[in-house]
């Protein structure tokens, strides 16, 4: 195989992994309502489940992020696949159990059984375990192995960073609003406004939201500050959050989809600049940086995510305040600290 092949397969793999978290979180929410029907837990219980993924997810981005680094990056890869491997096998065998994810978890549920979004993780990520095992290079060639202190050292100097704090809240906000929306959309579509699984395939307008803020982003780059950026993504979504208010109260679905767009619209213009500024003064610590970042807004979005499931009552205008909630909060706490 020469290069250019390598090259071209070993991006395609790269794509499949960062592809495969964002399925994976979202794949199995359009059969919520079946699996709270099926396992006789109420909906509220069978949304715990999206914050107990992310606390979990917040775990492995820390402990595997100093892991990698201790032993390579290729080994701590397939032993991550193969735990994930076999979690979806003990849901598959139990019987007391980001926008592409959806769609493929509600055509599963509509045409097949719900247990079938599970095969299908499984059969995705058996394929994932063979490819990286025969195909993955070893990227991490210097093993760097971290000592305690090293690790608090860090943690204390994010801690007293309030700019890092306010960008891992802003960040733990917009995942929870698109993962709210993830758990509760089930819910508001199929019991409230009576569309099949199949139908209400809504991971559409977030790819949309997705695609179109990323062209926003690129647009005002060169010409607009990143603090600027940010405040129109927020601008946006505060102001749609409003009008999702009103469209969810009056049930048009049309109506409705506008505005979900352009709540997403709002995020994906803001998200990436905050992402990108977040750590640039961390440079020199930035793998135990990383991960002890992540850890931080995945713990931010359990929790925000666990309020949704208590909070939720099965009333269609639930999302669309927490939402607005959210969104207000964030903008003010934004405008507070300029510092972008």
């Amino acid at each position: 195989m020469d290069t250019r092949k390598k090259s071209k397969l070993s991006v395609a793999l790269l794509c499949l992994l960062i592809g495969f978290p964002q399925i994976s979180e979202s794949i199995f929410t359009p059969i919520l309502p079946t699996l709270s029907n099926a396992l006789n837990v109420t909906d509220s219980n069978i949304q715990l489940t999206v914050s107990i993924y992310f606390i979990g997810f917040a775990l492995g981005v820390l402990i595997w992020g100093i892991l990698s680094d201790k032993y390579g990056r290729k080994p701590i890869m397939l032993l991550g696949l193969l735990i994930y491997l076999l979690g979806n096998i003990f849901l598959l065998c139990s019987n007391d159990f980001h926008s592409i994810g959806p769609i493929i978890g509600a055509q599963l549920e509509t045409h097949f059984h719900y247990m079938s979004v599970f095969l299908f993780l499984i059969a995705l990520a058996t394929i994932l375990l063979i490819l990286n095992f025969v195909k993955l290079p070893e990227t991490n060639l210097l093993k760097v192995d971290y000592s305690t202190k090293d690790i608090i050292a860090v943690v204390l100097r994010l801690l007293k960073d309030r700019f890092v704090l306010l960008n891992a809240f802003a960040i733990a906000v917009f995942n929870a609003i698109l993962f709210n929306f993830y758990s509760e959309a089930p819910f508001n579509f199929i019991n409230n406004l009576k569309l099949s699984t199949g139908a209400y395939n809504t991971g559409i307008l977030i790819a949309l939201g997705t695609i179109t803020g990323a062209y926003v982003v690129n647009s005002l780059a060169v010409k607009t500050s990143s603090f600027d950026v940010i405040r129109l993504g927020i601008s946006i979504a505060v102001a749609f959050s409003i009008f999702s208010i009103f469209t969810f109260a009056n049930a048009n679905i049309f109506m409705i989809y506008i505005s979900i767009f352009g709540i997403f619209l709002g995020i994906n213009i803001a998200l990436p600049v905050i992402l990108k500024t977040s750590l640039y003064a961390y440079e020199d610590v930035i793998g135990i940086a990383s991960g002890i970042f992540g850890f931080m807004y995945y713990c931010m979005i359990g929790v925000l995510t666990f309020i949704m499931s208590v909070i939720h009552t099965g009333n269609i205008l639930v999302f669309p305040i927490y939402t607005l909630a959210l969104a207000i909060g964030l903008s003010v706490l934004i405008l507070i600290n300029k510092k972008f």
